[in-house]
């Protein structure tokens, strides 16, 4: 009994610590993050969490929120938005809460990240010129687990044959959406329709993404200086063909020569009045407009589709999560201000965004995509789409031109065509 009463102690203890432990948090880049773009977090849990909704915090930081359904083994992209970040949490149903503690690296724009698995991580040293690259090895079984848009904050990926047969065309197309440079070790040149380039061993790509690439950036919303945040037209041209029948029937009831016409009149006033404010509180209290910038190449096309959110009156929104989707700030303190959060599913896949608005704010939204293919588009001038002078500035380069626009269907704006 004495034996049992010093080991229970101990027990109690083992215990203690491995409840403690759960759910684990840990950073499969070793803590290098890029601010403005995702970086992958795994996050581990056992069955006693399930059903539970785990919220990752930070200062700064886009909160990543997932709904577990039962043990819990997950890679999650988590946005980075400033360069410092502290004092990290993970909540459980929004009330309990354990500190993270990871130191987190902030990367310097004369530095490198780079992924390798099977193969030499100075490959793409001629690709990035002059920059430190800092490797972190991964696993030759499975390189990039869970949602390939976690790895945004990789520069480059090294794969030998075997590794790289493990990653999917939708997920080279994630990587070439985040301007990730990837090397292959092979003998044969990869499939697919991307012009790969031999260098030596490897067959290296890299598609040379404009515009935004990372999530702050203030001047995205000058295409909203002239936005009209009001009722859509749909909403304006039935209030005012209801408007034009109830003066009509008023008008039919107040020729009615009768003691009861005028209450009649009365009751169908009220009546009118408090349908329409049903009808106007049922309605959708979210606008959205915006449109496309295409860049066009011999080598690659890029789709950069930008979501404009706006509100009639104070509302809560969803963005749907699609491909490279990324919350465009316009400053620091936006994320707080709008309750913004990534909310995942139980295998991290990224599923929207929720947020809240007030009259007078907006909160873009900008998804990215890459394709092989050459296209024919059938651009028409003048432009005058609001997203000219954002396509100008931030998209393009010497020897680019502005092709034309496309047609976009109300609400949203022509899309924009640059040739490169």
């Amino acid at each position: 009994m004495a034996r049992i009463g010093r080991i229970l102690p101990i027990l109690l203890l083992l215990c203690q610590a491995a409840l403690a432990a759960d759910p684990s948090v840990t950073f499969p880049l070793q803590g290098y993050f890029r601010a403005g773009r995702y970086m992958p977090v795994h996050i581990r849990a056992d069955e006693s969490r399930a059903q539970q909704r785990l919220s990752l915090l930070a200062e700064g930081v886009v909160p990543t929120v997932i709904e577990t359904g039962g043990s819990l083994d997950s890679i999650v992209p988590w946005l980075v938005v400033r360069n410092s970040v502290t004092e990290i949490h993970l909540t459980i149903d929004g009330h309990q809460s354990r500190a993270v503690d990871v130191p987190l690296h902030a990367l310097a724009d004369d530095e490198a990240l780079v992924g390798f698995a099977g193969a030499d991580v100075d490959a793409l040293k001629p690709m990035l010129a002059d920059r430190k690259i800092i490797g972190i090895p991964l696993d030759l079984g499975q390189p990039l687990p869970g949602p390939i848009v976690a790895w945004e904050a990789l520069d480059g990926l090294v794969l030998d044959a075997s590794s790289a047969a493990r990653v999917t065309e939708a997920q080279l197309q994630g990587l070439l959406a985040a301007g990730i440079a990837v090397a292959i070790r092979s003998a044969t040149r990869p499939a697919g329709n991307w012009l790969w380039q031999r260098q030596g061993e490897y067959w290296v790509l890299r598609c040379p993404i404009a515009g935004p690439d990372v999530a702050y950036d203030p001047d995205a919303y000058a295409p909203t200086a002239s936005w009209s945040r009001g009722w859509p037209e749909d909403f304006r041209r039935l209030a005012l063909l209801g408007a034009i029948v109830f003066s009509i029937v008023a008008s039919a009831l107040s020729l009615w020569r009768s003691r009861v016409s005028i209450v009649v009149v009365l009751v169908l006033c009220v009546s009118v009045v408090v349908a329409m404010l049903i009808w106007r509180e049922r309605r959708p209290a979210t606008i959205r407009t915006g449109g496309d910038v295409i860049v066009a190449s011999r080598e690659f096309a890029q789709l950069d589709r930008w979501t404009y959110c706006g509100i009639i009156r104070s509302a809560d929104g969803v963005i749907t999560f699609t491909g490279l989707t990324r919350p465009i700030l316009g400053y620091r303190t936006q994320i707080d201000q709008t309750g913004l959060q990534l909310l995942c599913a139980p295998d991290g896949s990224p599923q929207q965004f929720t947020f809240h608005l007030e009259p007078g704010w907006s909160l873009a939204f900008l998804t990215r995509s890459v394709s092989a293919d050459r296209l024919e588009l059938p651009a028409s001038n003048p432009v005058y789409s609001p997203l000219l002078s954002l396509a100008e500035q931030q998209y393009m380069r010497q020897g680019d031109h502005v092709l034309g626009q496309l047609p976009a269907a109300e609400p949203n704006w022509p899309s924009v065509v640059i040739e490169r």
